[in-house]
């Protein structure tokens, strides 16, 4: 291991040429293996690595910060907060951000595969940000981890965050998973989110199966949603089928 020094502004060499900034901390560099990830000592510390991640400007959860790079990185930083060997939770940025540790020390794993992050975050599906980072990858198989999340997760949250993630990242061929959330899924609040995952669909498909579900789907919670969203979308196809709809409630066609 290396101890590259503390509370300074310190650029960690990663896969492919990319470099990582950290300020504010003292950095580590390790190979990586799941046991790091767990073991950052007794107070609180972050674990990092990157792999192949969504292209994009600087961002860290969705707000661009930085510097702005004509062509993206195309990596992404994984990090987890780690306190007495529990990870409390995880966050993401571009390779394109300076990550600012706060103080605490940084132990920075290389050769970390995205198949190996996609296992550790599916097994850690519960802890805050393990999905939203997970929805983060590129062609390590997070789509199938984030299916089988929406599927077979005892929680519903877990389940609901991955129904969001897997429309973000695999669209038409999300829907089964989707439309079978909304269907069977036992937890009322996840069908809802399931819906919302249908509203971030390509908008063709997405009114097509919010009409579908408004029309059909004998939860009248789901139906409100279902409508709720087609409202929002504000596409010619959503509007028409409304105004179809307040058209005839008055004769008794009321949803």
């Amino acid at each position: 291991m290396r101890n590259l020094g503390c509370l300074g502004l310190f650029v960690v060499a990663g896969a492919l040429g990319q470099e990582v900034r950290v300020r504010n901390g003292v950095v580590e560099a390790r190979e990586g293996t799941w046991g790091t990830v767990v073991q950052g000592g007794k107070g609180p510390a972050w674990v990092g690595y990157s792999v192949d991640g969504r292209a994009g400007e600087c961002w860290e959860g969705g707000c661009c910060r930085g510097v702005v790079r004509l062509e993206p990185a195309g990596r992404v930083a994984v990090l987890y907060r780690v306190v007495e060997g529990k990870v409390e939770k995880v966050r993401f940025a571009s390779v394109d951000c300076e990550i600012d540790a706060g103080g605490l020390k940084v132990i920075w794993l290389n050769g970390v595969k995205g198949e190996e992050s996609v296992r550790w975050l599916a097994e850690m599906a519960e802890v805050r940000g393990a999905v939203a980072a997970l929805g983060m990858h590129r062609g390590a198989g997070e789509v199938e981890a984030l299916a089988g999340l929406a599927r077979k997760h005892a929680g519903g949250r877990v389940r609901g965050d991955a129904l969001f993630w897997l429309a973000q990242r695999a669209g038409e061929k999300a829907v089964g998973t989707i439309t079978e959330a909304i269907d069977k899924d036992p937890d009322t609040d996840v069908k809802k989110r399931a819906v919302f995952a249908l509203s971030q669909l390509p908008k063709d498909e997405s009114v097509r199966l919010l009409i579908q579900v408004a029309r059909t789907n004998r939860n009248p919670v789901v139906r409100k949603q279902a409508f709720f969203w087609l409202g929002q979308s504000r596409e010619p196809a959503a509007l028409d089928f409304l105004e179809d709809i307040l058209g005839t409630r008055g004769k008794g066609n009321a949803y």
